[in-house]
């Protein structure tokens, strides 16, 4: 019986292993709109960049004095990627100009220097280790 309980209490030791994510985002034109941001793990990765919107992790939040802060706690460690945009129009998407690049402000982890193709997962992933991570993200236009 001993070894069952010593099992169990390894098993949920496993699953008790979460992270958490500080994100500084600045760059930002003005306060209008929000910032959507999307972070994509393994399971999402064949949707990035293309569709923020099936990233694993999604959420938006107000823009203050031309910056944002995003927390997430709880987060399974391993590797990710994410996307920031400024929704200024308040669509919820990425707008893009008729010739191709987006209209609106975007950024990468990494820092990842904007070009008219836009990076693969691996170029900006990043691996979320159990401690934490506190990433800043400068965001960048066409």
């Amino acid at each position: 019986m001993k070894p069952t309980i010593l099992l169990l209490l390894c098993l949920l030791s496993l699953s008790a292993s979460a992270a958490e994510i500080n994100l500084y985002i600045h760059g930002f034109q003005n306060d209008e709109g929000r910032l959507r941001f999307s972070m994509f793990g393994m399971d999402a990765r064949d949707h990035f960049p293309m569709h923020p919107e099936q990233g694993s992790y999604i959420l938006d939040t107000q823009i203050k004095n031309r910056q944002a802060y995003v927390q997430l706690s709880g987060i399974e460690p391993g590797p990710y990627a994410i996307i920031v945009y400024h929704d200024q129009n308040g669509n919820s998407k990425l707008d893009h100009k008729w010739y191709g690049p987006p209209k609106e402000s975007l950024g990468y982890y990494h820092n990842y220097t904007l070009r008219m193709i836009p990076p693969n997962f691996e170029e900006v992933m990043f691996e979320l280790p159990d401690s934490g991570v506190k990433i800043e993200i400068l965001l960048q236009s066409f």
